[in-house]
């Protein structure tokens, strides 16, 4: 089951093979096709949650936008103005929160691929 929480390709065999060399390399053991496929996807949506996070930096990322929006939520649901910079760290907070649960989630995945080769 796929639980990607971002549309990732389906790996190219030369992806595929370059995964099961790195795995054999790096910790003795062959992946089989399966599994490098689904290391190689796993690996390509880890990628994704550092861009996102390095993203999270840039004056022009989702953040400001989002912020807006959640000034203008707490506004219109519960009637209170928060300024900017509440509204910033709810926002840094939520994103960081969920980027750090993606690539915690990832990384056990990918450690117990892994680690079934190694019992």
């Amino acid at each position: 089951m796929d639980k990607s929480k971002f549309k990732i390709s389906e790996p190219t065999d030369e992806e595929i093979e370059k995964t099961i060399q790195k795995i054999k390399d790096q910790d003795g053991v062959v992946l089989s096709k399966d599994d490098a496929i689904q290391y190689t996807k796993l690996y390509e949506e880890m990628k994704q949650w550092f861009m996102m996070e390095n993203n999270l930096e840039t004056p022009d990322s989702i953040a400001g936008e989002t912020s807006d929006a959640v000034q203008e939520s707490i506004k219109t649901s519960y009637g209170l103005e928060i300024k900017e910079d509440l509204a910033q760290d709810i926002v840094d907070k939520s994103l960081g929160e969920v980027i750090s649960r993606g690539k915690e989630r990832i990384g056990k995945e990918l450690k117990g691929i892994v680690a079934n080769y190694k019992r």
